[in-house]
């Protein structure tokens, strides 16, 4: 089945972003595009669909124009003109219509090239999305829209096992590398353990733990692309905020799904939006087929 990709294309600055990410994932996969231009209707849908372009703002129709013809020659690819309550409204709707599996964003007006920087809007998105999100730095649609390296980020968690999958299937796809990262933050002085060893010792062990346990993840992928394990110092967002900038692509998973099985934001995920240094995708958990990945099925696990 053909995956489908919702692209933002509110903003005919920033839409070209999002749009230019959609095809370097659908590439990949094989995906078809859908383009949604959003105006304002209110709650109980008195504005009349179509006449949108009556009481449109002039932006609305020139973002939809642009949109059109830059997908003109992409296979299967259709722009809609979404009237609902908020521009993220109109993302989810059309996500659920289309049954869609990613929905790519852009980053607000002033963000800095390179940056994600998906704001307010993009954590409306993020937190009522149906599927999986993606962020588009601000400037990628300038870029070759190499998303190589892929990092995942891992905790050991099943919503960051989703986020390791995706990022390997799609690794394996292009035939690039994949960049598993744990993060290890610095432990508490008073642990009991550090009255057996030194703090040095104490927190080579646990790098060594979280090395153990991120190889033994990347064993039990389905696919096994060119891979490194990484275990890097820090707060979680800073650290891979920081680490970000020498990946082409950056994978994280959710918190899990609230009311509806839509997407809720961790602390992690939400600060990454304005802060990754590349592409960010967001994995729901509870998915069977995360974006990119082939359905997950147990492996064994590496000896040691």
């Amino acid at each position: 089945m053909t995956p489908t990709v919702i692209v933002d294309f509110d903003d005919p600055r920033r839409g070209p972003d999002a749009l230019a990410l959609a095809r370097s994932l659908g590439a990949v996969t094989g995906a078809r595009f859908v383009t949604v231009t959003s105006y304002q209707r209110d709650r109980y849908g008195m504005l009349p669909v179509n006449g949108w372009h009556w009481s449109a703002p002039a932006q609305t129709q020139a973002a939809a124009d642009l949109a059109r013809s830059l997908t003109a020659e992409d296979r299967g690819a259709i722009t809609r003109v979404v009237g609902a309550t908020s521009p993220a409204r109109a993302l989810h709707e059309t996500a659920e219509r289309e049954q869609a599996d990613l929905i790519v964003i852009s980053s607000e007006g002033g963000t800095e090239p390179g940056q994600t920087g998906a704001g307010a809007r993009g954590r409306q998105v993020l937190q009522g999305a149906p599927c999986a999100v993606a962020a588009a730095p601000a400037g990628f649609a300038e870029t070759d829209g190499d998303l190589a390296p892929i990092g995942a980020a891992f905790d050991g968690s099943l919503e960051s096992r989703l986020a390791l999958a995706s990022a390997a299937g799609l690794a394996d796809s292009m035939g690039g590398e994949l960049r598993a990262i744990s993060v290890l933050e610095p432990p508490d002085t008073t642990h009991p353990g550090l009255a057996f060893v030194s703090y040095h010792e104490h927190l080579d062990r646990l790098s060594d733990e979280c090395r153990s346990r991120l190889l033994d993840a990347i064993d039990a992928l389905p696919v096994q692309p060119d891979s490194e394990a990484l275990v890097i110092d820090g707060e979680p967002h800073e650290a891979l905020a920081e680490h970000s900038r020498a990946l082409g692509l950056l994978v994280v998973g959710s918190r899990g799904y609230g009311p509806l099985r839509r997407v809720l934001l961790g602390g992690v995920s939400e600060a990454l939006l304005d802060r990754a240094q590349c592409p960010l995708m967001i994995v729901p958990r509870s998915v069977d087929r995360p974006y990119g990945a082939t359905i997950l099925h147990a492996r064994p696990a590496r000896s040691h």
